[in-house]
């Protein structure tokens, strides 16, 4: 697995009154982390309701929206100095007995995601952290930190070293 969090200790001890945007933000596990860092959750974004629910009951002076994040668009909402990712990695494991290795480029990385089998848009969620990103820095408000996790197996997936030249990584 890349190692791209090598540097994640000093981030941790400059995060203290920073602003965040949770993507995919879940009920909130890793606002918590970023709150406890010191940092304050602005924005958190999922597409499902009973995610968004948990996390407003734990952050509650939070900015929350509930859609599907391939309609979203970034210029709509506040700039942070840290964006959270947890794209979806239920499609990307191998937990549902779905055979990753030798999978096949079907379109371009930025195909519109309404076009996608289920299985495959599940997977390109990652590309959101590109989209976002990029319309931030167009705006000139460009994030501090990126932090994307996901599970290892995403190295399997077929347009994962697309996705890693195209975010310069």
């Amino acid at each position: 697995m890349i190692a791209l969090f090598q540097n994640l200790p000093q981030i941790i001890q400059q995060i203290s009154g920073w602003t965040y945007t949770s993507m995919y933000c879940g009920a909130g596990g890793d606002s918590y982390g970023a709150r406890v860092a010191g940092a304050h959750v602005l924005f958190a974004i999922n597409h499902n309701r009973i995610a968004i629910t948990s996390h407003e009951k734990n952050f509650k002076d939070c900015l929350h929206l509930c859609m599907d994040i391939f309609s979203s668009n970034p210029d709509d909402y506040p700039a942070t100095d840290v964006l959270w990712v947890s794209a979806d990695c239920r499609n990307n494991s191998t937990s549902k007995g779905i055979k990753l290795k030798k999978q096949r480029v079907r379109g371009t990385l930025w195909d519109d995601g309404d076009q996608l089998d289920p299985i495959h848009r599940t997977r390109m969620t990652m590309m959101e952290t590109y989209r976002w990103a990029s319309a931030k820095i167009k705006k000139k408000q460009a994030y501090k930190y990126i932090l994307m996790e996901n599970v290892p197996e995403i190295e399997h997936w077929a347009y994962y070293h697309i996705f890693l030249a195209e975010c310069a990584i």
